[in-house]
């Protein structure tokens, strides 16, 4: 009997295998399928048909709608470039032509030539963009603007940028700014009939210049030219051979009556100075130019469109 001891144990493990099995099994088809979860739905608030604005005081939404009825172009920048508000649903289909974009491209934008761009751009499948969203609010070159960057990967324009330039006048003023400076410190003459002495005296306000005897004497010397400046080397007495404007601006501003030797070419009011500044300037045209062609595609598609804000505030 004990050489059928072994066997037995092999058929009843079998057994007890086989009834986990089908008791397992039975378990398995008495089990229910877990519901598949429900379609996303954009969180946010509804602004237009299609279209949600990602969470934004109800204040701040009336603003905005006000200003797209009104159509104002530079309003509805400056409140891009302060609030940032996001699309929801526009914001996916720019995407999309984002990826379709860069597809056709083949290579990063800043290896592609002028023609490639243009065939890529003109190759995107324009389909099924938000019921709201008129894409011929826009003409080619600022499509390509809009798939070609990313609104919300560059924020040089901010709330303090702008502020610092002036306001709603932001880009207008950094223009001029960049026109006069050249990324360089520099001192300017402007009489008050000066083009640009609104400009000026807006910079002066904002603290990124200084005006009359403010303006450390050096640096208010050398609104002069090289030749004003050694004529009045020779007046002062100052024997010095210099080689270039600024050394003779440096050696003058030790010298006693230089001060008054400059207000009687000058009144001191009417001399600035700009501080160089960092800022990219390429860099900020390629962010006004997003801006302003979202703003474009914003008020030609959503002048007479949006929900009331009654419907929004829910």
């Amino acid at each position: 009997m004990e050489d059928y001891i072994p066997l037995i144990i092999v058929i009843v493990a079998v057994v007890l295998l086989w009834a986990i099995g089908k008791y397992v099994s039975k378990q398995a088809q008495g089990m229910t399928v877990a519901p598949q979860p429900a379609a996303t739905i954009p969180q946010g608030k509804m602004f237009a048909d299609g279209l949600h604005i990602e969470e934004m005081s109800n204040v701040l939404i009336k603003e905005l709608q006000d200003i797209i009825t009104r159509q104002d172009e530079k309003e509805l920048i400056y409140f891009l470039a302060r609030y940032q508000p996001s699309f929801i649903e526009l914001n996916q289909y720019l995407s999309d032509l984002r990826s379709q974009y860069f597809a056709l491209l083949g290579k990063p934008s800043s290896l592609a030539s002028e023609a490639d761009k243009i065939n890529a751009v003109n190759d995107i499948q324009l389909e099924s963009p938000p019921p709201c969203i008129e894409l011929d609010s826009v003409n080619k070159t600022e499509l390509r603007i809009l798939v070609e960057k990313n609104l919300s990967s560059i924020n040089l324009i901010t709330t303090e940028f702008m502020d610092r330039f002036g306001g709603k006048d932001f880009m207008e003023n950094f223009q001029v700014f960049t026109q006069l400076t050249s990324q360089q410190a520099m001192t300017i003459h402007a009489r008050p009939d000066h083009q640009n002495r609104a400009h000026l005296e807006t910079f002066v306000e904002n603290g990124i210049a200084l005006q009359g005897r403010k303006i450390p004497l050096k640096e208010r010397l050398e609104v002069l030219n090289f030749n004003q400046l050694k004529e009045m080397a020779t007046d002062l007495k100052l024997t010095e051979a210099f080689n270039d404007k600024s050394e003779v601006a440096e050696g003058l501003a030790q010298m006693p009556g230089s001060a008054v030797h400059l207000s009687m070419i000058y009144e001191s009011d009417d001399i600035f100075y700009i501080e160089a500044d960092p800022t990219d300037a390429k860099v900020i045209d390629e962010e006004w130019e997003l801006l302003n062609a979202f703003a474009k595609l914003i008020i030609g598609s959503l002048k007479n469109t949006f929900v009331t804000f009654d419907e929004v505030a829910v």
